[in-house]
């Protein structure tokens, strides 16, 4: 016996899952792109079957922010999509901090 499609129901995806998911594919991308001391944060929702993702990353100073970006855009976009089945509609990227290496000081001390 075959049941209609309409009558099987549905997949729903967590938002808790979309947003670990899109985490760990921005810290792919900056892993990629040699930013060891980056770090992404990620929330995700679903609405009408496509993802929508916000991105909250902590960059390395000095970096180029939008070459940066664009790139963690496209990956975990592609990526998120690939792992959770569904579309990935908009990805916003907030740039939260930036933060300079270790070594950086100032007369001896920590520049903040």
């Amino acid at each position: 016996m075959t049941i209609p499609a309409a009558q099987r129901g549905a997949t729903t995806i967590a938002d808790r899952v979309i947003a670990r998911t899109a985490t760990a594919a921005a810290r792919e991308a900056l892993h990629d792109l040699a930013h060891p001391t980056a770090t992404a944060r990620a929330t995700g929702t679903t609405r009408r079957g496509t993802a929508r993702l916000t991105l909250a990353l902590d960059l390395p100073y000095p970096i180029d922010i939008p070459a940066t970006t664009d790139a963690v855009h496209q990956h975990v976009s592609h990526r998120t999509a690939a792992l959770i089945g569904l579309p990935v509609g908009t990805v916003r990227i907030r740039v939260e901090r930036l933060h300079l290496p270790e070594a950086a000081t100032t007369d001896g001390r920590q520049v903040r």
